[in-house]
Order: C-alpha cells, then sequence, then structure tokens
C-alpha cells in the first residue's frame, strides 16, 4: 500500500514543479507572465537551460538598476552563493561587463527578487512564518555604500554580509 502512495506523490511533485517553473513575475511593473518566451536566460556553458553568474552559480534574477545613483543603469544578478546548508545570495551589478559592485549575503529565505517600489530599487523578500502559515511580502531598500551593495533593513542576527573579500567588494583584502 505504501508503494502506490509515494508514487503518486512523486507524481504529483514533478507535475507542479514543471506548473511553477513557467510562470515569471515581474516586480518592477507587478505583472505576472506565463510562457517560456518571458525569461531571457542564456544557456550556461554545458548546455543546461539555466543562466549563471560569473562564478558559475545559477542566477535567480536580473534586472537592470541604479544602484549608486549615478544615472547609469546597471546589470544586476542575483544568484545562489558558494555555500550549503545555508542560504547565501551574490548580488552583482555591472556595466558593460565589467563589474562594479558584487556582494555575499546570508539570508533568512530564498523567496528573493529584484524589484522597485516609488523608484527605488528594492530587494523583494516573500516570507511565510512557519508557525501560522501566514504569507507575506518585504521590500528593502538596495544601494550603494562604500563600494558595498547594501540591503536595507535586515534582521542582523540572521542576516549579513557572508563571506571576505572575495565574495565582497568594498571589503578590506585580509592577506
Amino acid at each position: 500500500m505504501k508503494k502506490p502512495f509515494v508514487f503518486l506523490l512523486v507524481v504529483l511533485i514533478a507535475l507542479s514543479a514543471a506548473a511553477c517553473s513557467d510562470k515569471t513575475i515581474h516586480e518592477t511593473d507587478n505583472t505576472t507572465e506565463t510562457g517560456s518566451d518571458v525569461t531571457d536566460t542564456a544557456a550556461a556553458a554545458d548546455g543546461s537551460d539555466f543562466a549563471t553568474d560569473e562564478d558559475g552559480f545559477p542566477v535567480l534574477d536580473e534586472a537592470l538598476l541604479d544602484l549608486d545613483g549615478d544615472g547609469i543603469l546597471e546589470e544586476c544578478t542575483m544568484a545562489h552563493g558558494p555555500t550549503s546548508g545555508v542560504f547565501t545570495l551574490v548580488i552583482t551589478a555591472s556595466v558593460n561587463g565589467t563589474v562594479k559592485f558584487k556582494n555575499t549575503f546570508l539570508l533568512h529565505n530564498a523567496g528573493v527578487s529584484f524589484g522597485e517600489k516609488d523608484g527605488v530599487p528594492q530587494v523583494v523578500m516573500e516570507k511565510t512564518d512557519y508557525q501560522t502559515g501566514k504569507e507575506s511580502v518585504e521590500y528593502h531598500r538596495l544601494s550603494v555604500d562604500g563600494g558595498r551593495i547594501v540591503i536595507d533593513g535586515l534582521d542582523p542576527a540572521y542576516e549579513h554580509y557572508w563571506g571576505d573579500a572575495e565574495w565582497n567588494y568594498g571589503f578590506a583584502d585580509p592577506g
């Protein structure tokens, strides 16, 4: 009796993943679009369909945002970080293929994307309270200060920069 239940559960999970993978939410204009032509991702070097950042990690989101207020739109990518067991996020901002800013953050959850609110760049965090099941969306201002990408309003007990100068532009190189 266990085997048919497990098989059914696996099939349902696979169908759910397939249905969700074809949906893109654009936070900057509050629209939802469906279709494989919505996102513009480049194929990875190994031929897979996942775009990767300069370190080879899967890209979660991309956007054109002016993070440092100089009037020039940076090509921003948000990618998984180099960790296992905790959620790290690498945000990179480039102009004409040259990296201007790059920082790695340890975050509380993985439901993140770029967005804008009132014309200001934001990191959008989708959170679920696991005790109540209540879902919420938080907007955190995204900017640059002292050569570092800054996400305002993070909980410093759980969310902060991760790694050394290799993973964080604007940090002093330890050696």
